[in-house]
């Protein structure tokens, strides 16, 4: 009897146990956001940029981010384009700034400028990409906010961005999206 309570209990508790194991181990989606864009070099047809990014990890071991490609959109309009292919570990139920390298064609900005900034001297941009995470595959990703323009090139603003004179980019409004599942 006892052999036979056990054949039909084991089972069950097995199951019971994979299936509340397995929930407790869920994957959750990293957070991107833009912390920084910095002026690197160039000319007038080409300027290279330094871009910071934050990526939250609220997942309970680290992951590697093996790759990372962006185009950087003022509507239709691509401000930017960027990829980073260095592996870096995004540490566990922590934030990570990731330096990426961008470029941008300075005259096409030039030109477009004065159409692209807002009556409140901001830009509105999309940040839209694709990370390589290992272990989990290919995942886009998208983030959307605004920059805050200089005065002389047409914004309400001394500074780049978000009104805060030491960083150059915005925060202020940010609707990070999260890496799809």
């Amino acid at each position: 009897m006892k052999a036979k309570f056990l054949k039909c209990v084991m089972p069950a508790m097995l199951f019971a146990f994979l299936v509340t194991g397995c929930a407790s181990v869920r994957w959750h989606k990293p957070q991107v956001s833009l912390v920084d864009v910095r002026l690197a070099g160039g000319n007038l047809q080409e300027s290279r940029l330094a871009l910071k990014l934050r990526v939250h990890n609220e997942n309970d071991k680290d992951i590697v981010l093996d790759a990372l490609s962006f185009d950087m959109l003022a509507g239709d309009f691509v401000l930017a384009r960027g990829a980073r292919t260095d592996p870096i570990v995004l540490a566990r139920m922590s934030d990570t700034l990731v330096d990426i390298n961008a470029t941008a064609h300075t005259l096409d900005i030039l030109r477009r400028l004065p159409l692209l900034v807002q009556s409140d001297g901001r830009i509105n941009y999309v940040i839209r990409g694709e990370a390589s995470i290992h272990d989990y595959g290919k995942l886009p990703f998208e983030h959307t906010d605004s920059l805050v323009m200089p005065k002389f090139l047409g914004g309400s603003s001394g500074y780049g961005a978000g009104g805060d004179a030491g960083t150059g980019s915005s925060a202020s409004s940010s609707s990070a999206n999260p890496l799809p599942q």
